[in-house]
């Protein structure tokens, strides 16, 4: 006579196998919930960052306008200039009217808080015609020692 195991014959088919997938679903939600509370937050905080950015960018306009004088169509703000999370800006537009860059570019550097309106004018430069914003083509330098010192001499 062959004595009879209580012992199932596959591995975690017993009495608890309901517990474990129960436990496991468990936990694959947590996670999964986690990761949503985490992508939400992210996609928030990006959202408002970027929003910030703009009005940022809308006011160096004005501040462009309001210094220089000109009201050139559409000038060009780089923001990468000083670095991207410096929240310092260059706003360059055309001196007279034309097609883009074929006159001499004004350009500011504007940072600081908003007030007023408008943000802090730091210093700028001047671009000849149709070359691209390098330090070695910047004349007229004026300004804090951050814009002077990436002019020409």
């Amino acid at each position: 006579m062959s004595e009879q195991s209580d012992t199932p014959l596959i591995e975690g088919a017993g009495a608890d196998a309901p517990d474990r997938r129960s436990r496991r679903w468990r936990i694959e939600t947590a996670v999964l919930i986690l990761a949503a509370v985490v992508l939400l937050v992210v996609s928030v905080n990006d959202t408002a960052r970027q929003t910030l950015i703009n009005k940022r960018l809308k006011v160096d306009l004005v501040t462009w306008s309001h210094y220089t004088g000109l009201n050139t169509k559409e000038p060009a703000i780089e923001q990468n200039v000083f670095g991207l999370t410096s929240n310092i800006e260059v706003v360059c537009g055309d001196t007279e009217y034309g097609d883009p860059e074929s006159s001499v570019r004004q350009c500011a550097v504007i940072g600081g808080p908003t007030r007023n309106g408008l943000r802090i004018v730091l210093g700028g430069y001047k671009l000849p015609p149709y070359l691209d914003d390098k330090a070695w083509v910047r004349y007229d330098c004026f300004g804090s020692p951050l814009v002077t010192r990436t002019c020409r001499r």
